[in-house]
């Protein structure tokens, strides 16, 4: 999910600024060591070309980052940092959440939620502005999902 948001905002901006950079300085190196154009048009078209190449480059280059180097950050992040990324048993009660992994265990009573949100693919606990607990609705049942739902509406305010 985040690097959806990444890449929807800064893809544009990392083609075009790849293109202008690969474009910008391999048009310099040619007029500089190359034979230089006679005319205006040539000079244009010479521009062009090297702009397409740049943008190819660019276009070239984002691709990879999308589909080899992220990939491969988030693999890695998620294998230095096993803690973060697990199973997780969560109980509902009338008095508060428990959350309990292999490691650690945290209980919150329904004071400390400042709310829940609902989204297609789950629920979001937030405890602050800064920390939540995203809860996938993935291999659950409708039951348990209809039963969570009813828990968090009696126990916490519903967010937009």
């Amino acid at each position: 999910m985040l690097d959806g948001i990444l890449l929807r905002s800064n893809f544009a901006l990392q083609v075009a600024s790849m293109a202008l950079a690969f474009g910008g300085t391999t048009l310099a190196m040619s007029l500089l060591k190359g034979p230089r154009p006679q005319s205006l048009a040539g000079l244009a078209t010479l521009l062009g070309i090297f702009s397409l190449g740049g943008l190819g480059f660019g276009l070239a280059m984002s691709l990879v980052f999308r589909f080899l180097l992220l990939p491969y950050r988030v693999w890695r992040f998620h294998r230095q940092n096993p803690i973060l990324f697990g199973e997780v048993e969560l109980v509902l009660g009338d008095d508060g959440v428990e959350f309990t992994d292999s490691r650690s265990a945290a209980r919150y009573s329904w004071t400390d939620v400042k709310g829940y949100k609902e989204s297609g693919k789950g629920f979001l606990l937030r405890l602050s502005k800064s920390f939540a607990f995203f809860l996938p609705k993935q291999n659950q049942s409708p039951a348990a999902i209809d039963e969570f739902r009813d828990i968090c509406g009696r126990n916490a305010r519903r967010l937009r």
